[in-house]
């Protein structure tokens, strides 16, 4: 996975961890439990196993295509956001 963080004026900060770093039980287990207390998901329950088959999912597409990007924002001010995996 990496992340660019670009403003006009400032550095540039891209940020890089392993892609089996992100795909892994602990992973999926900690999205399971700490995603709900950041984002309202109603009636949604997520559980581990939930998770872990969302993040294999996404590590399998990434196996059969290749490297994608996830999120692409860039702001009226010329900051650009990049997260790619």
């Amino acid at each position: 996975m990496r992340i660019l963080v670009k403003s006009p004026g400032e550095k540039t900060i891209w940020l890089a961890f392993p892609t089996a770093f992100l795909f892994n039980r602990f992973t999926a287990s900690l999205t399971a439990n700490i995603l709900p207390r950041f984002i309202k998901m109603g009636d949604i329950k997520l559980s581990p196993q939930q998770a872990k088959a969302m993040l294999k999912a996404v590590a399998e597409y990434r196996r059969k295509h290749g490297r994608f990007i996830l999120v692409d924002v860039q702001a009226s001010d010329g900051t650009k956001v990049l997260i790619s995996i």
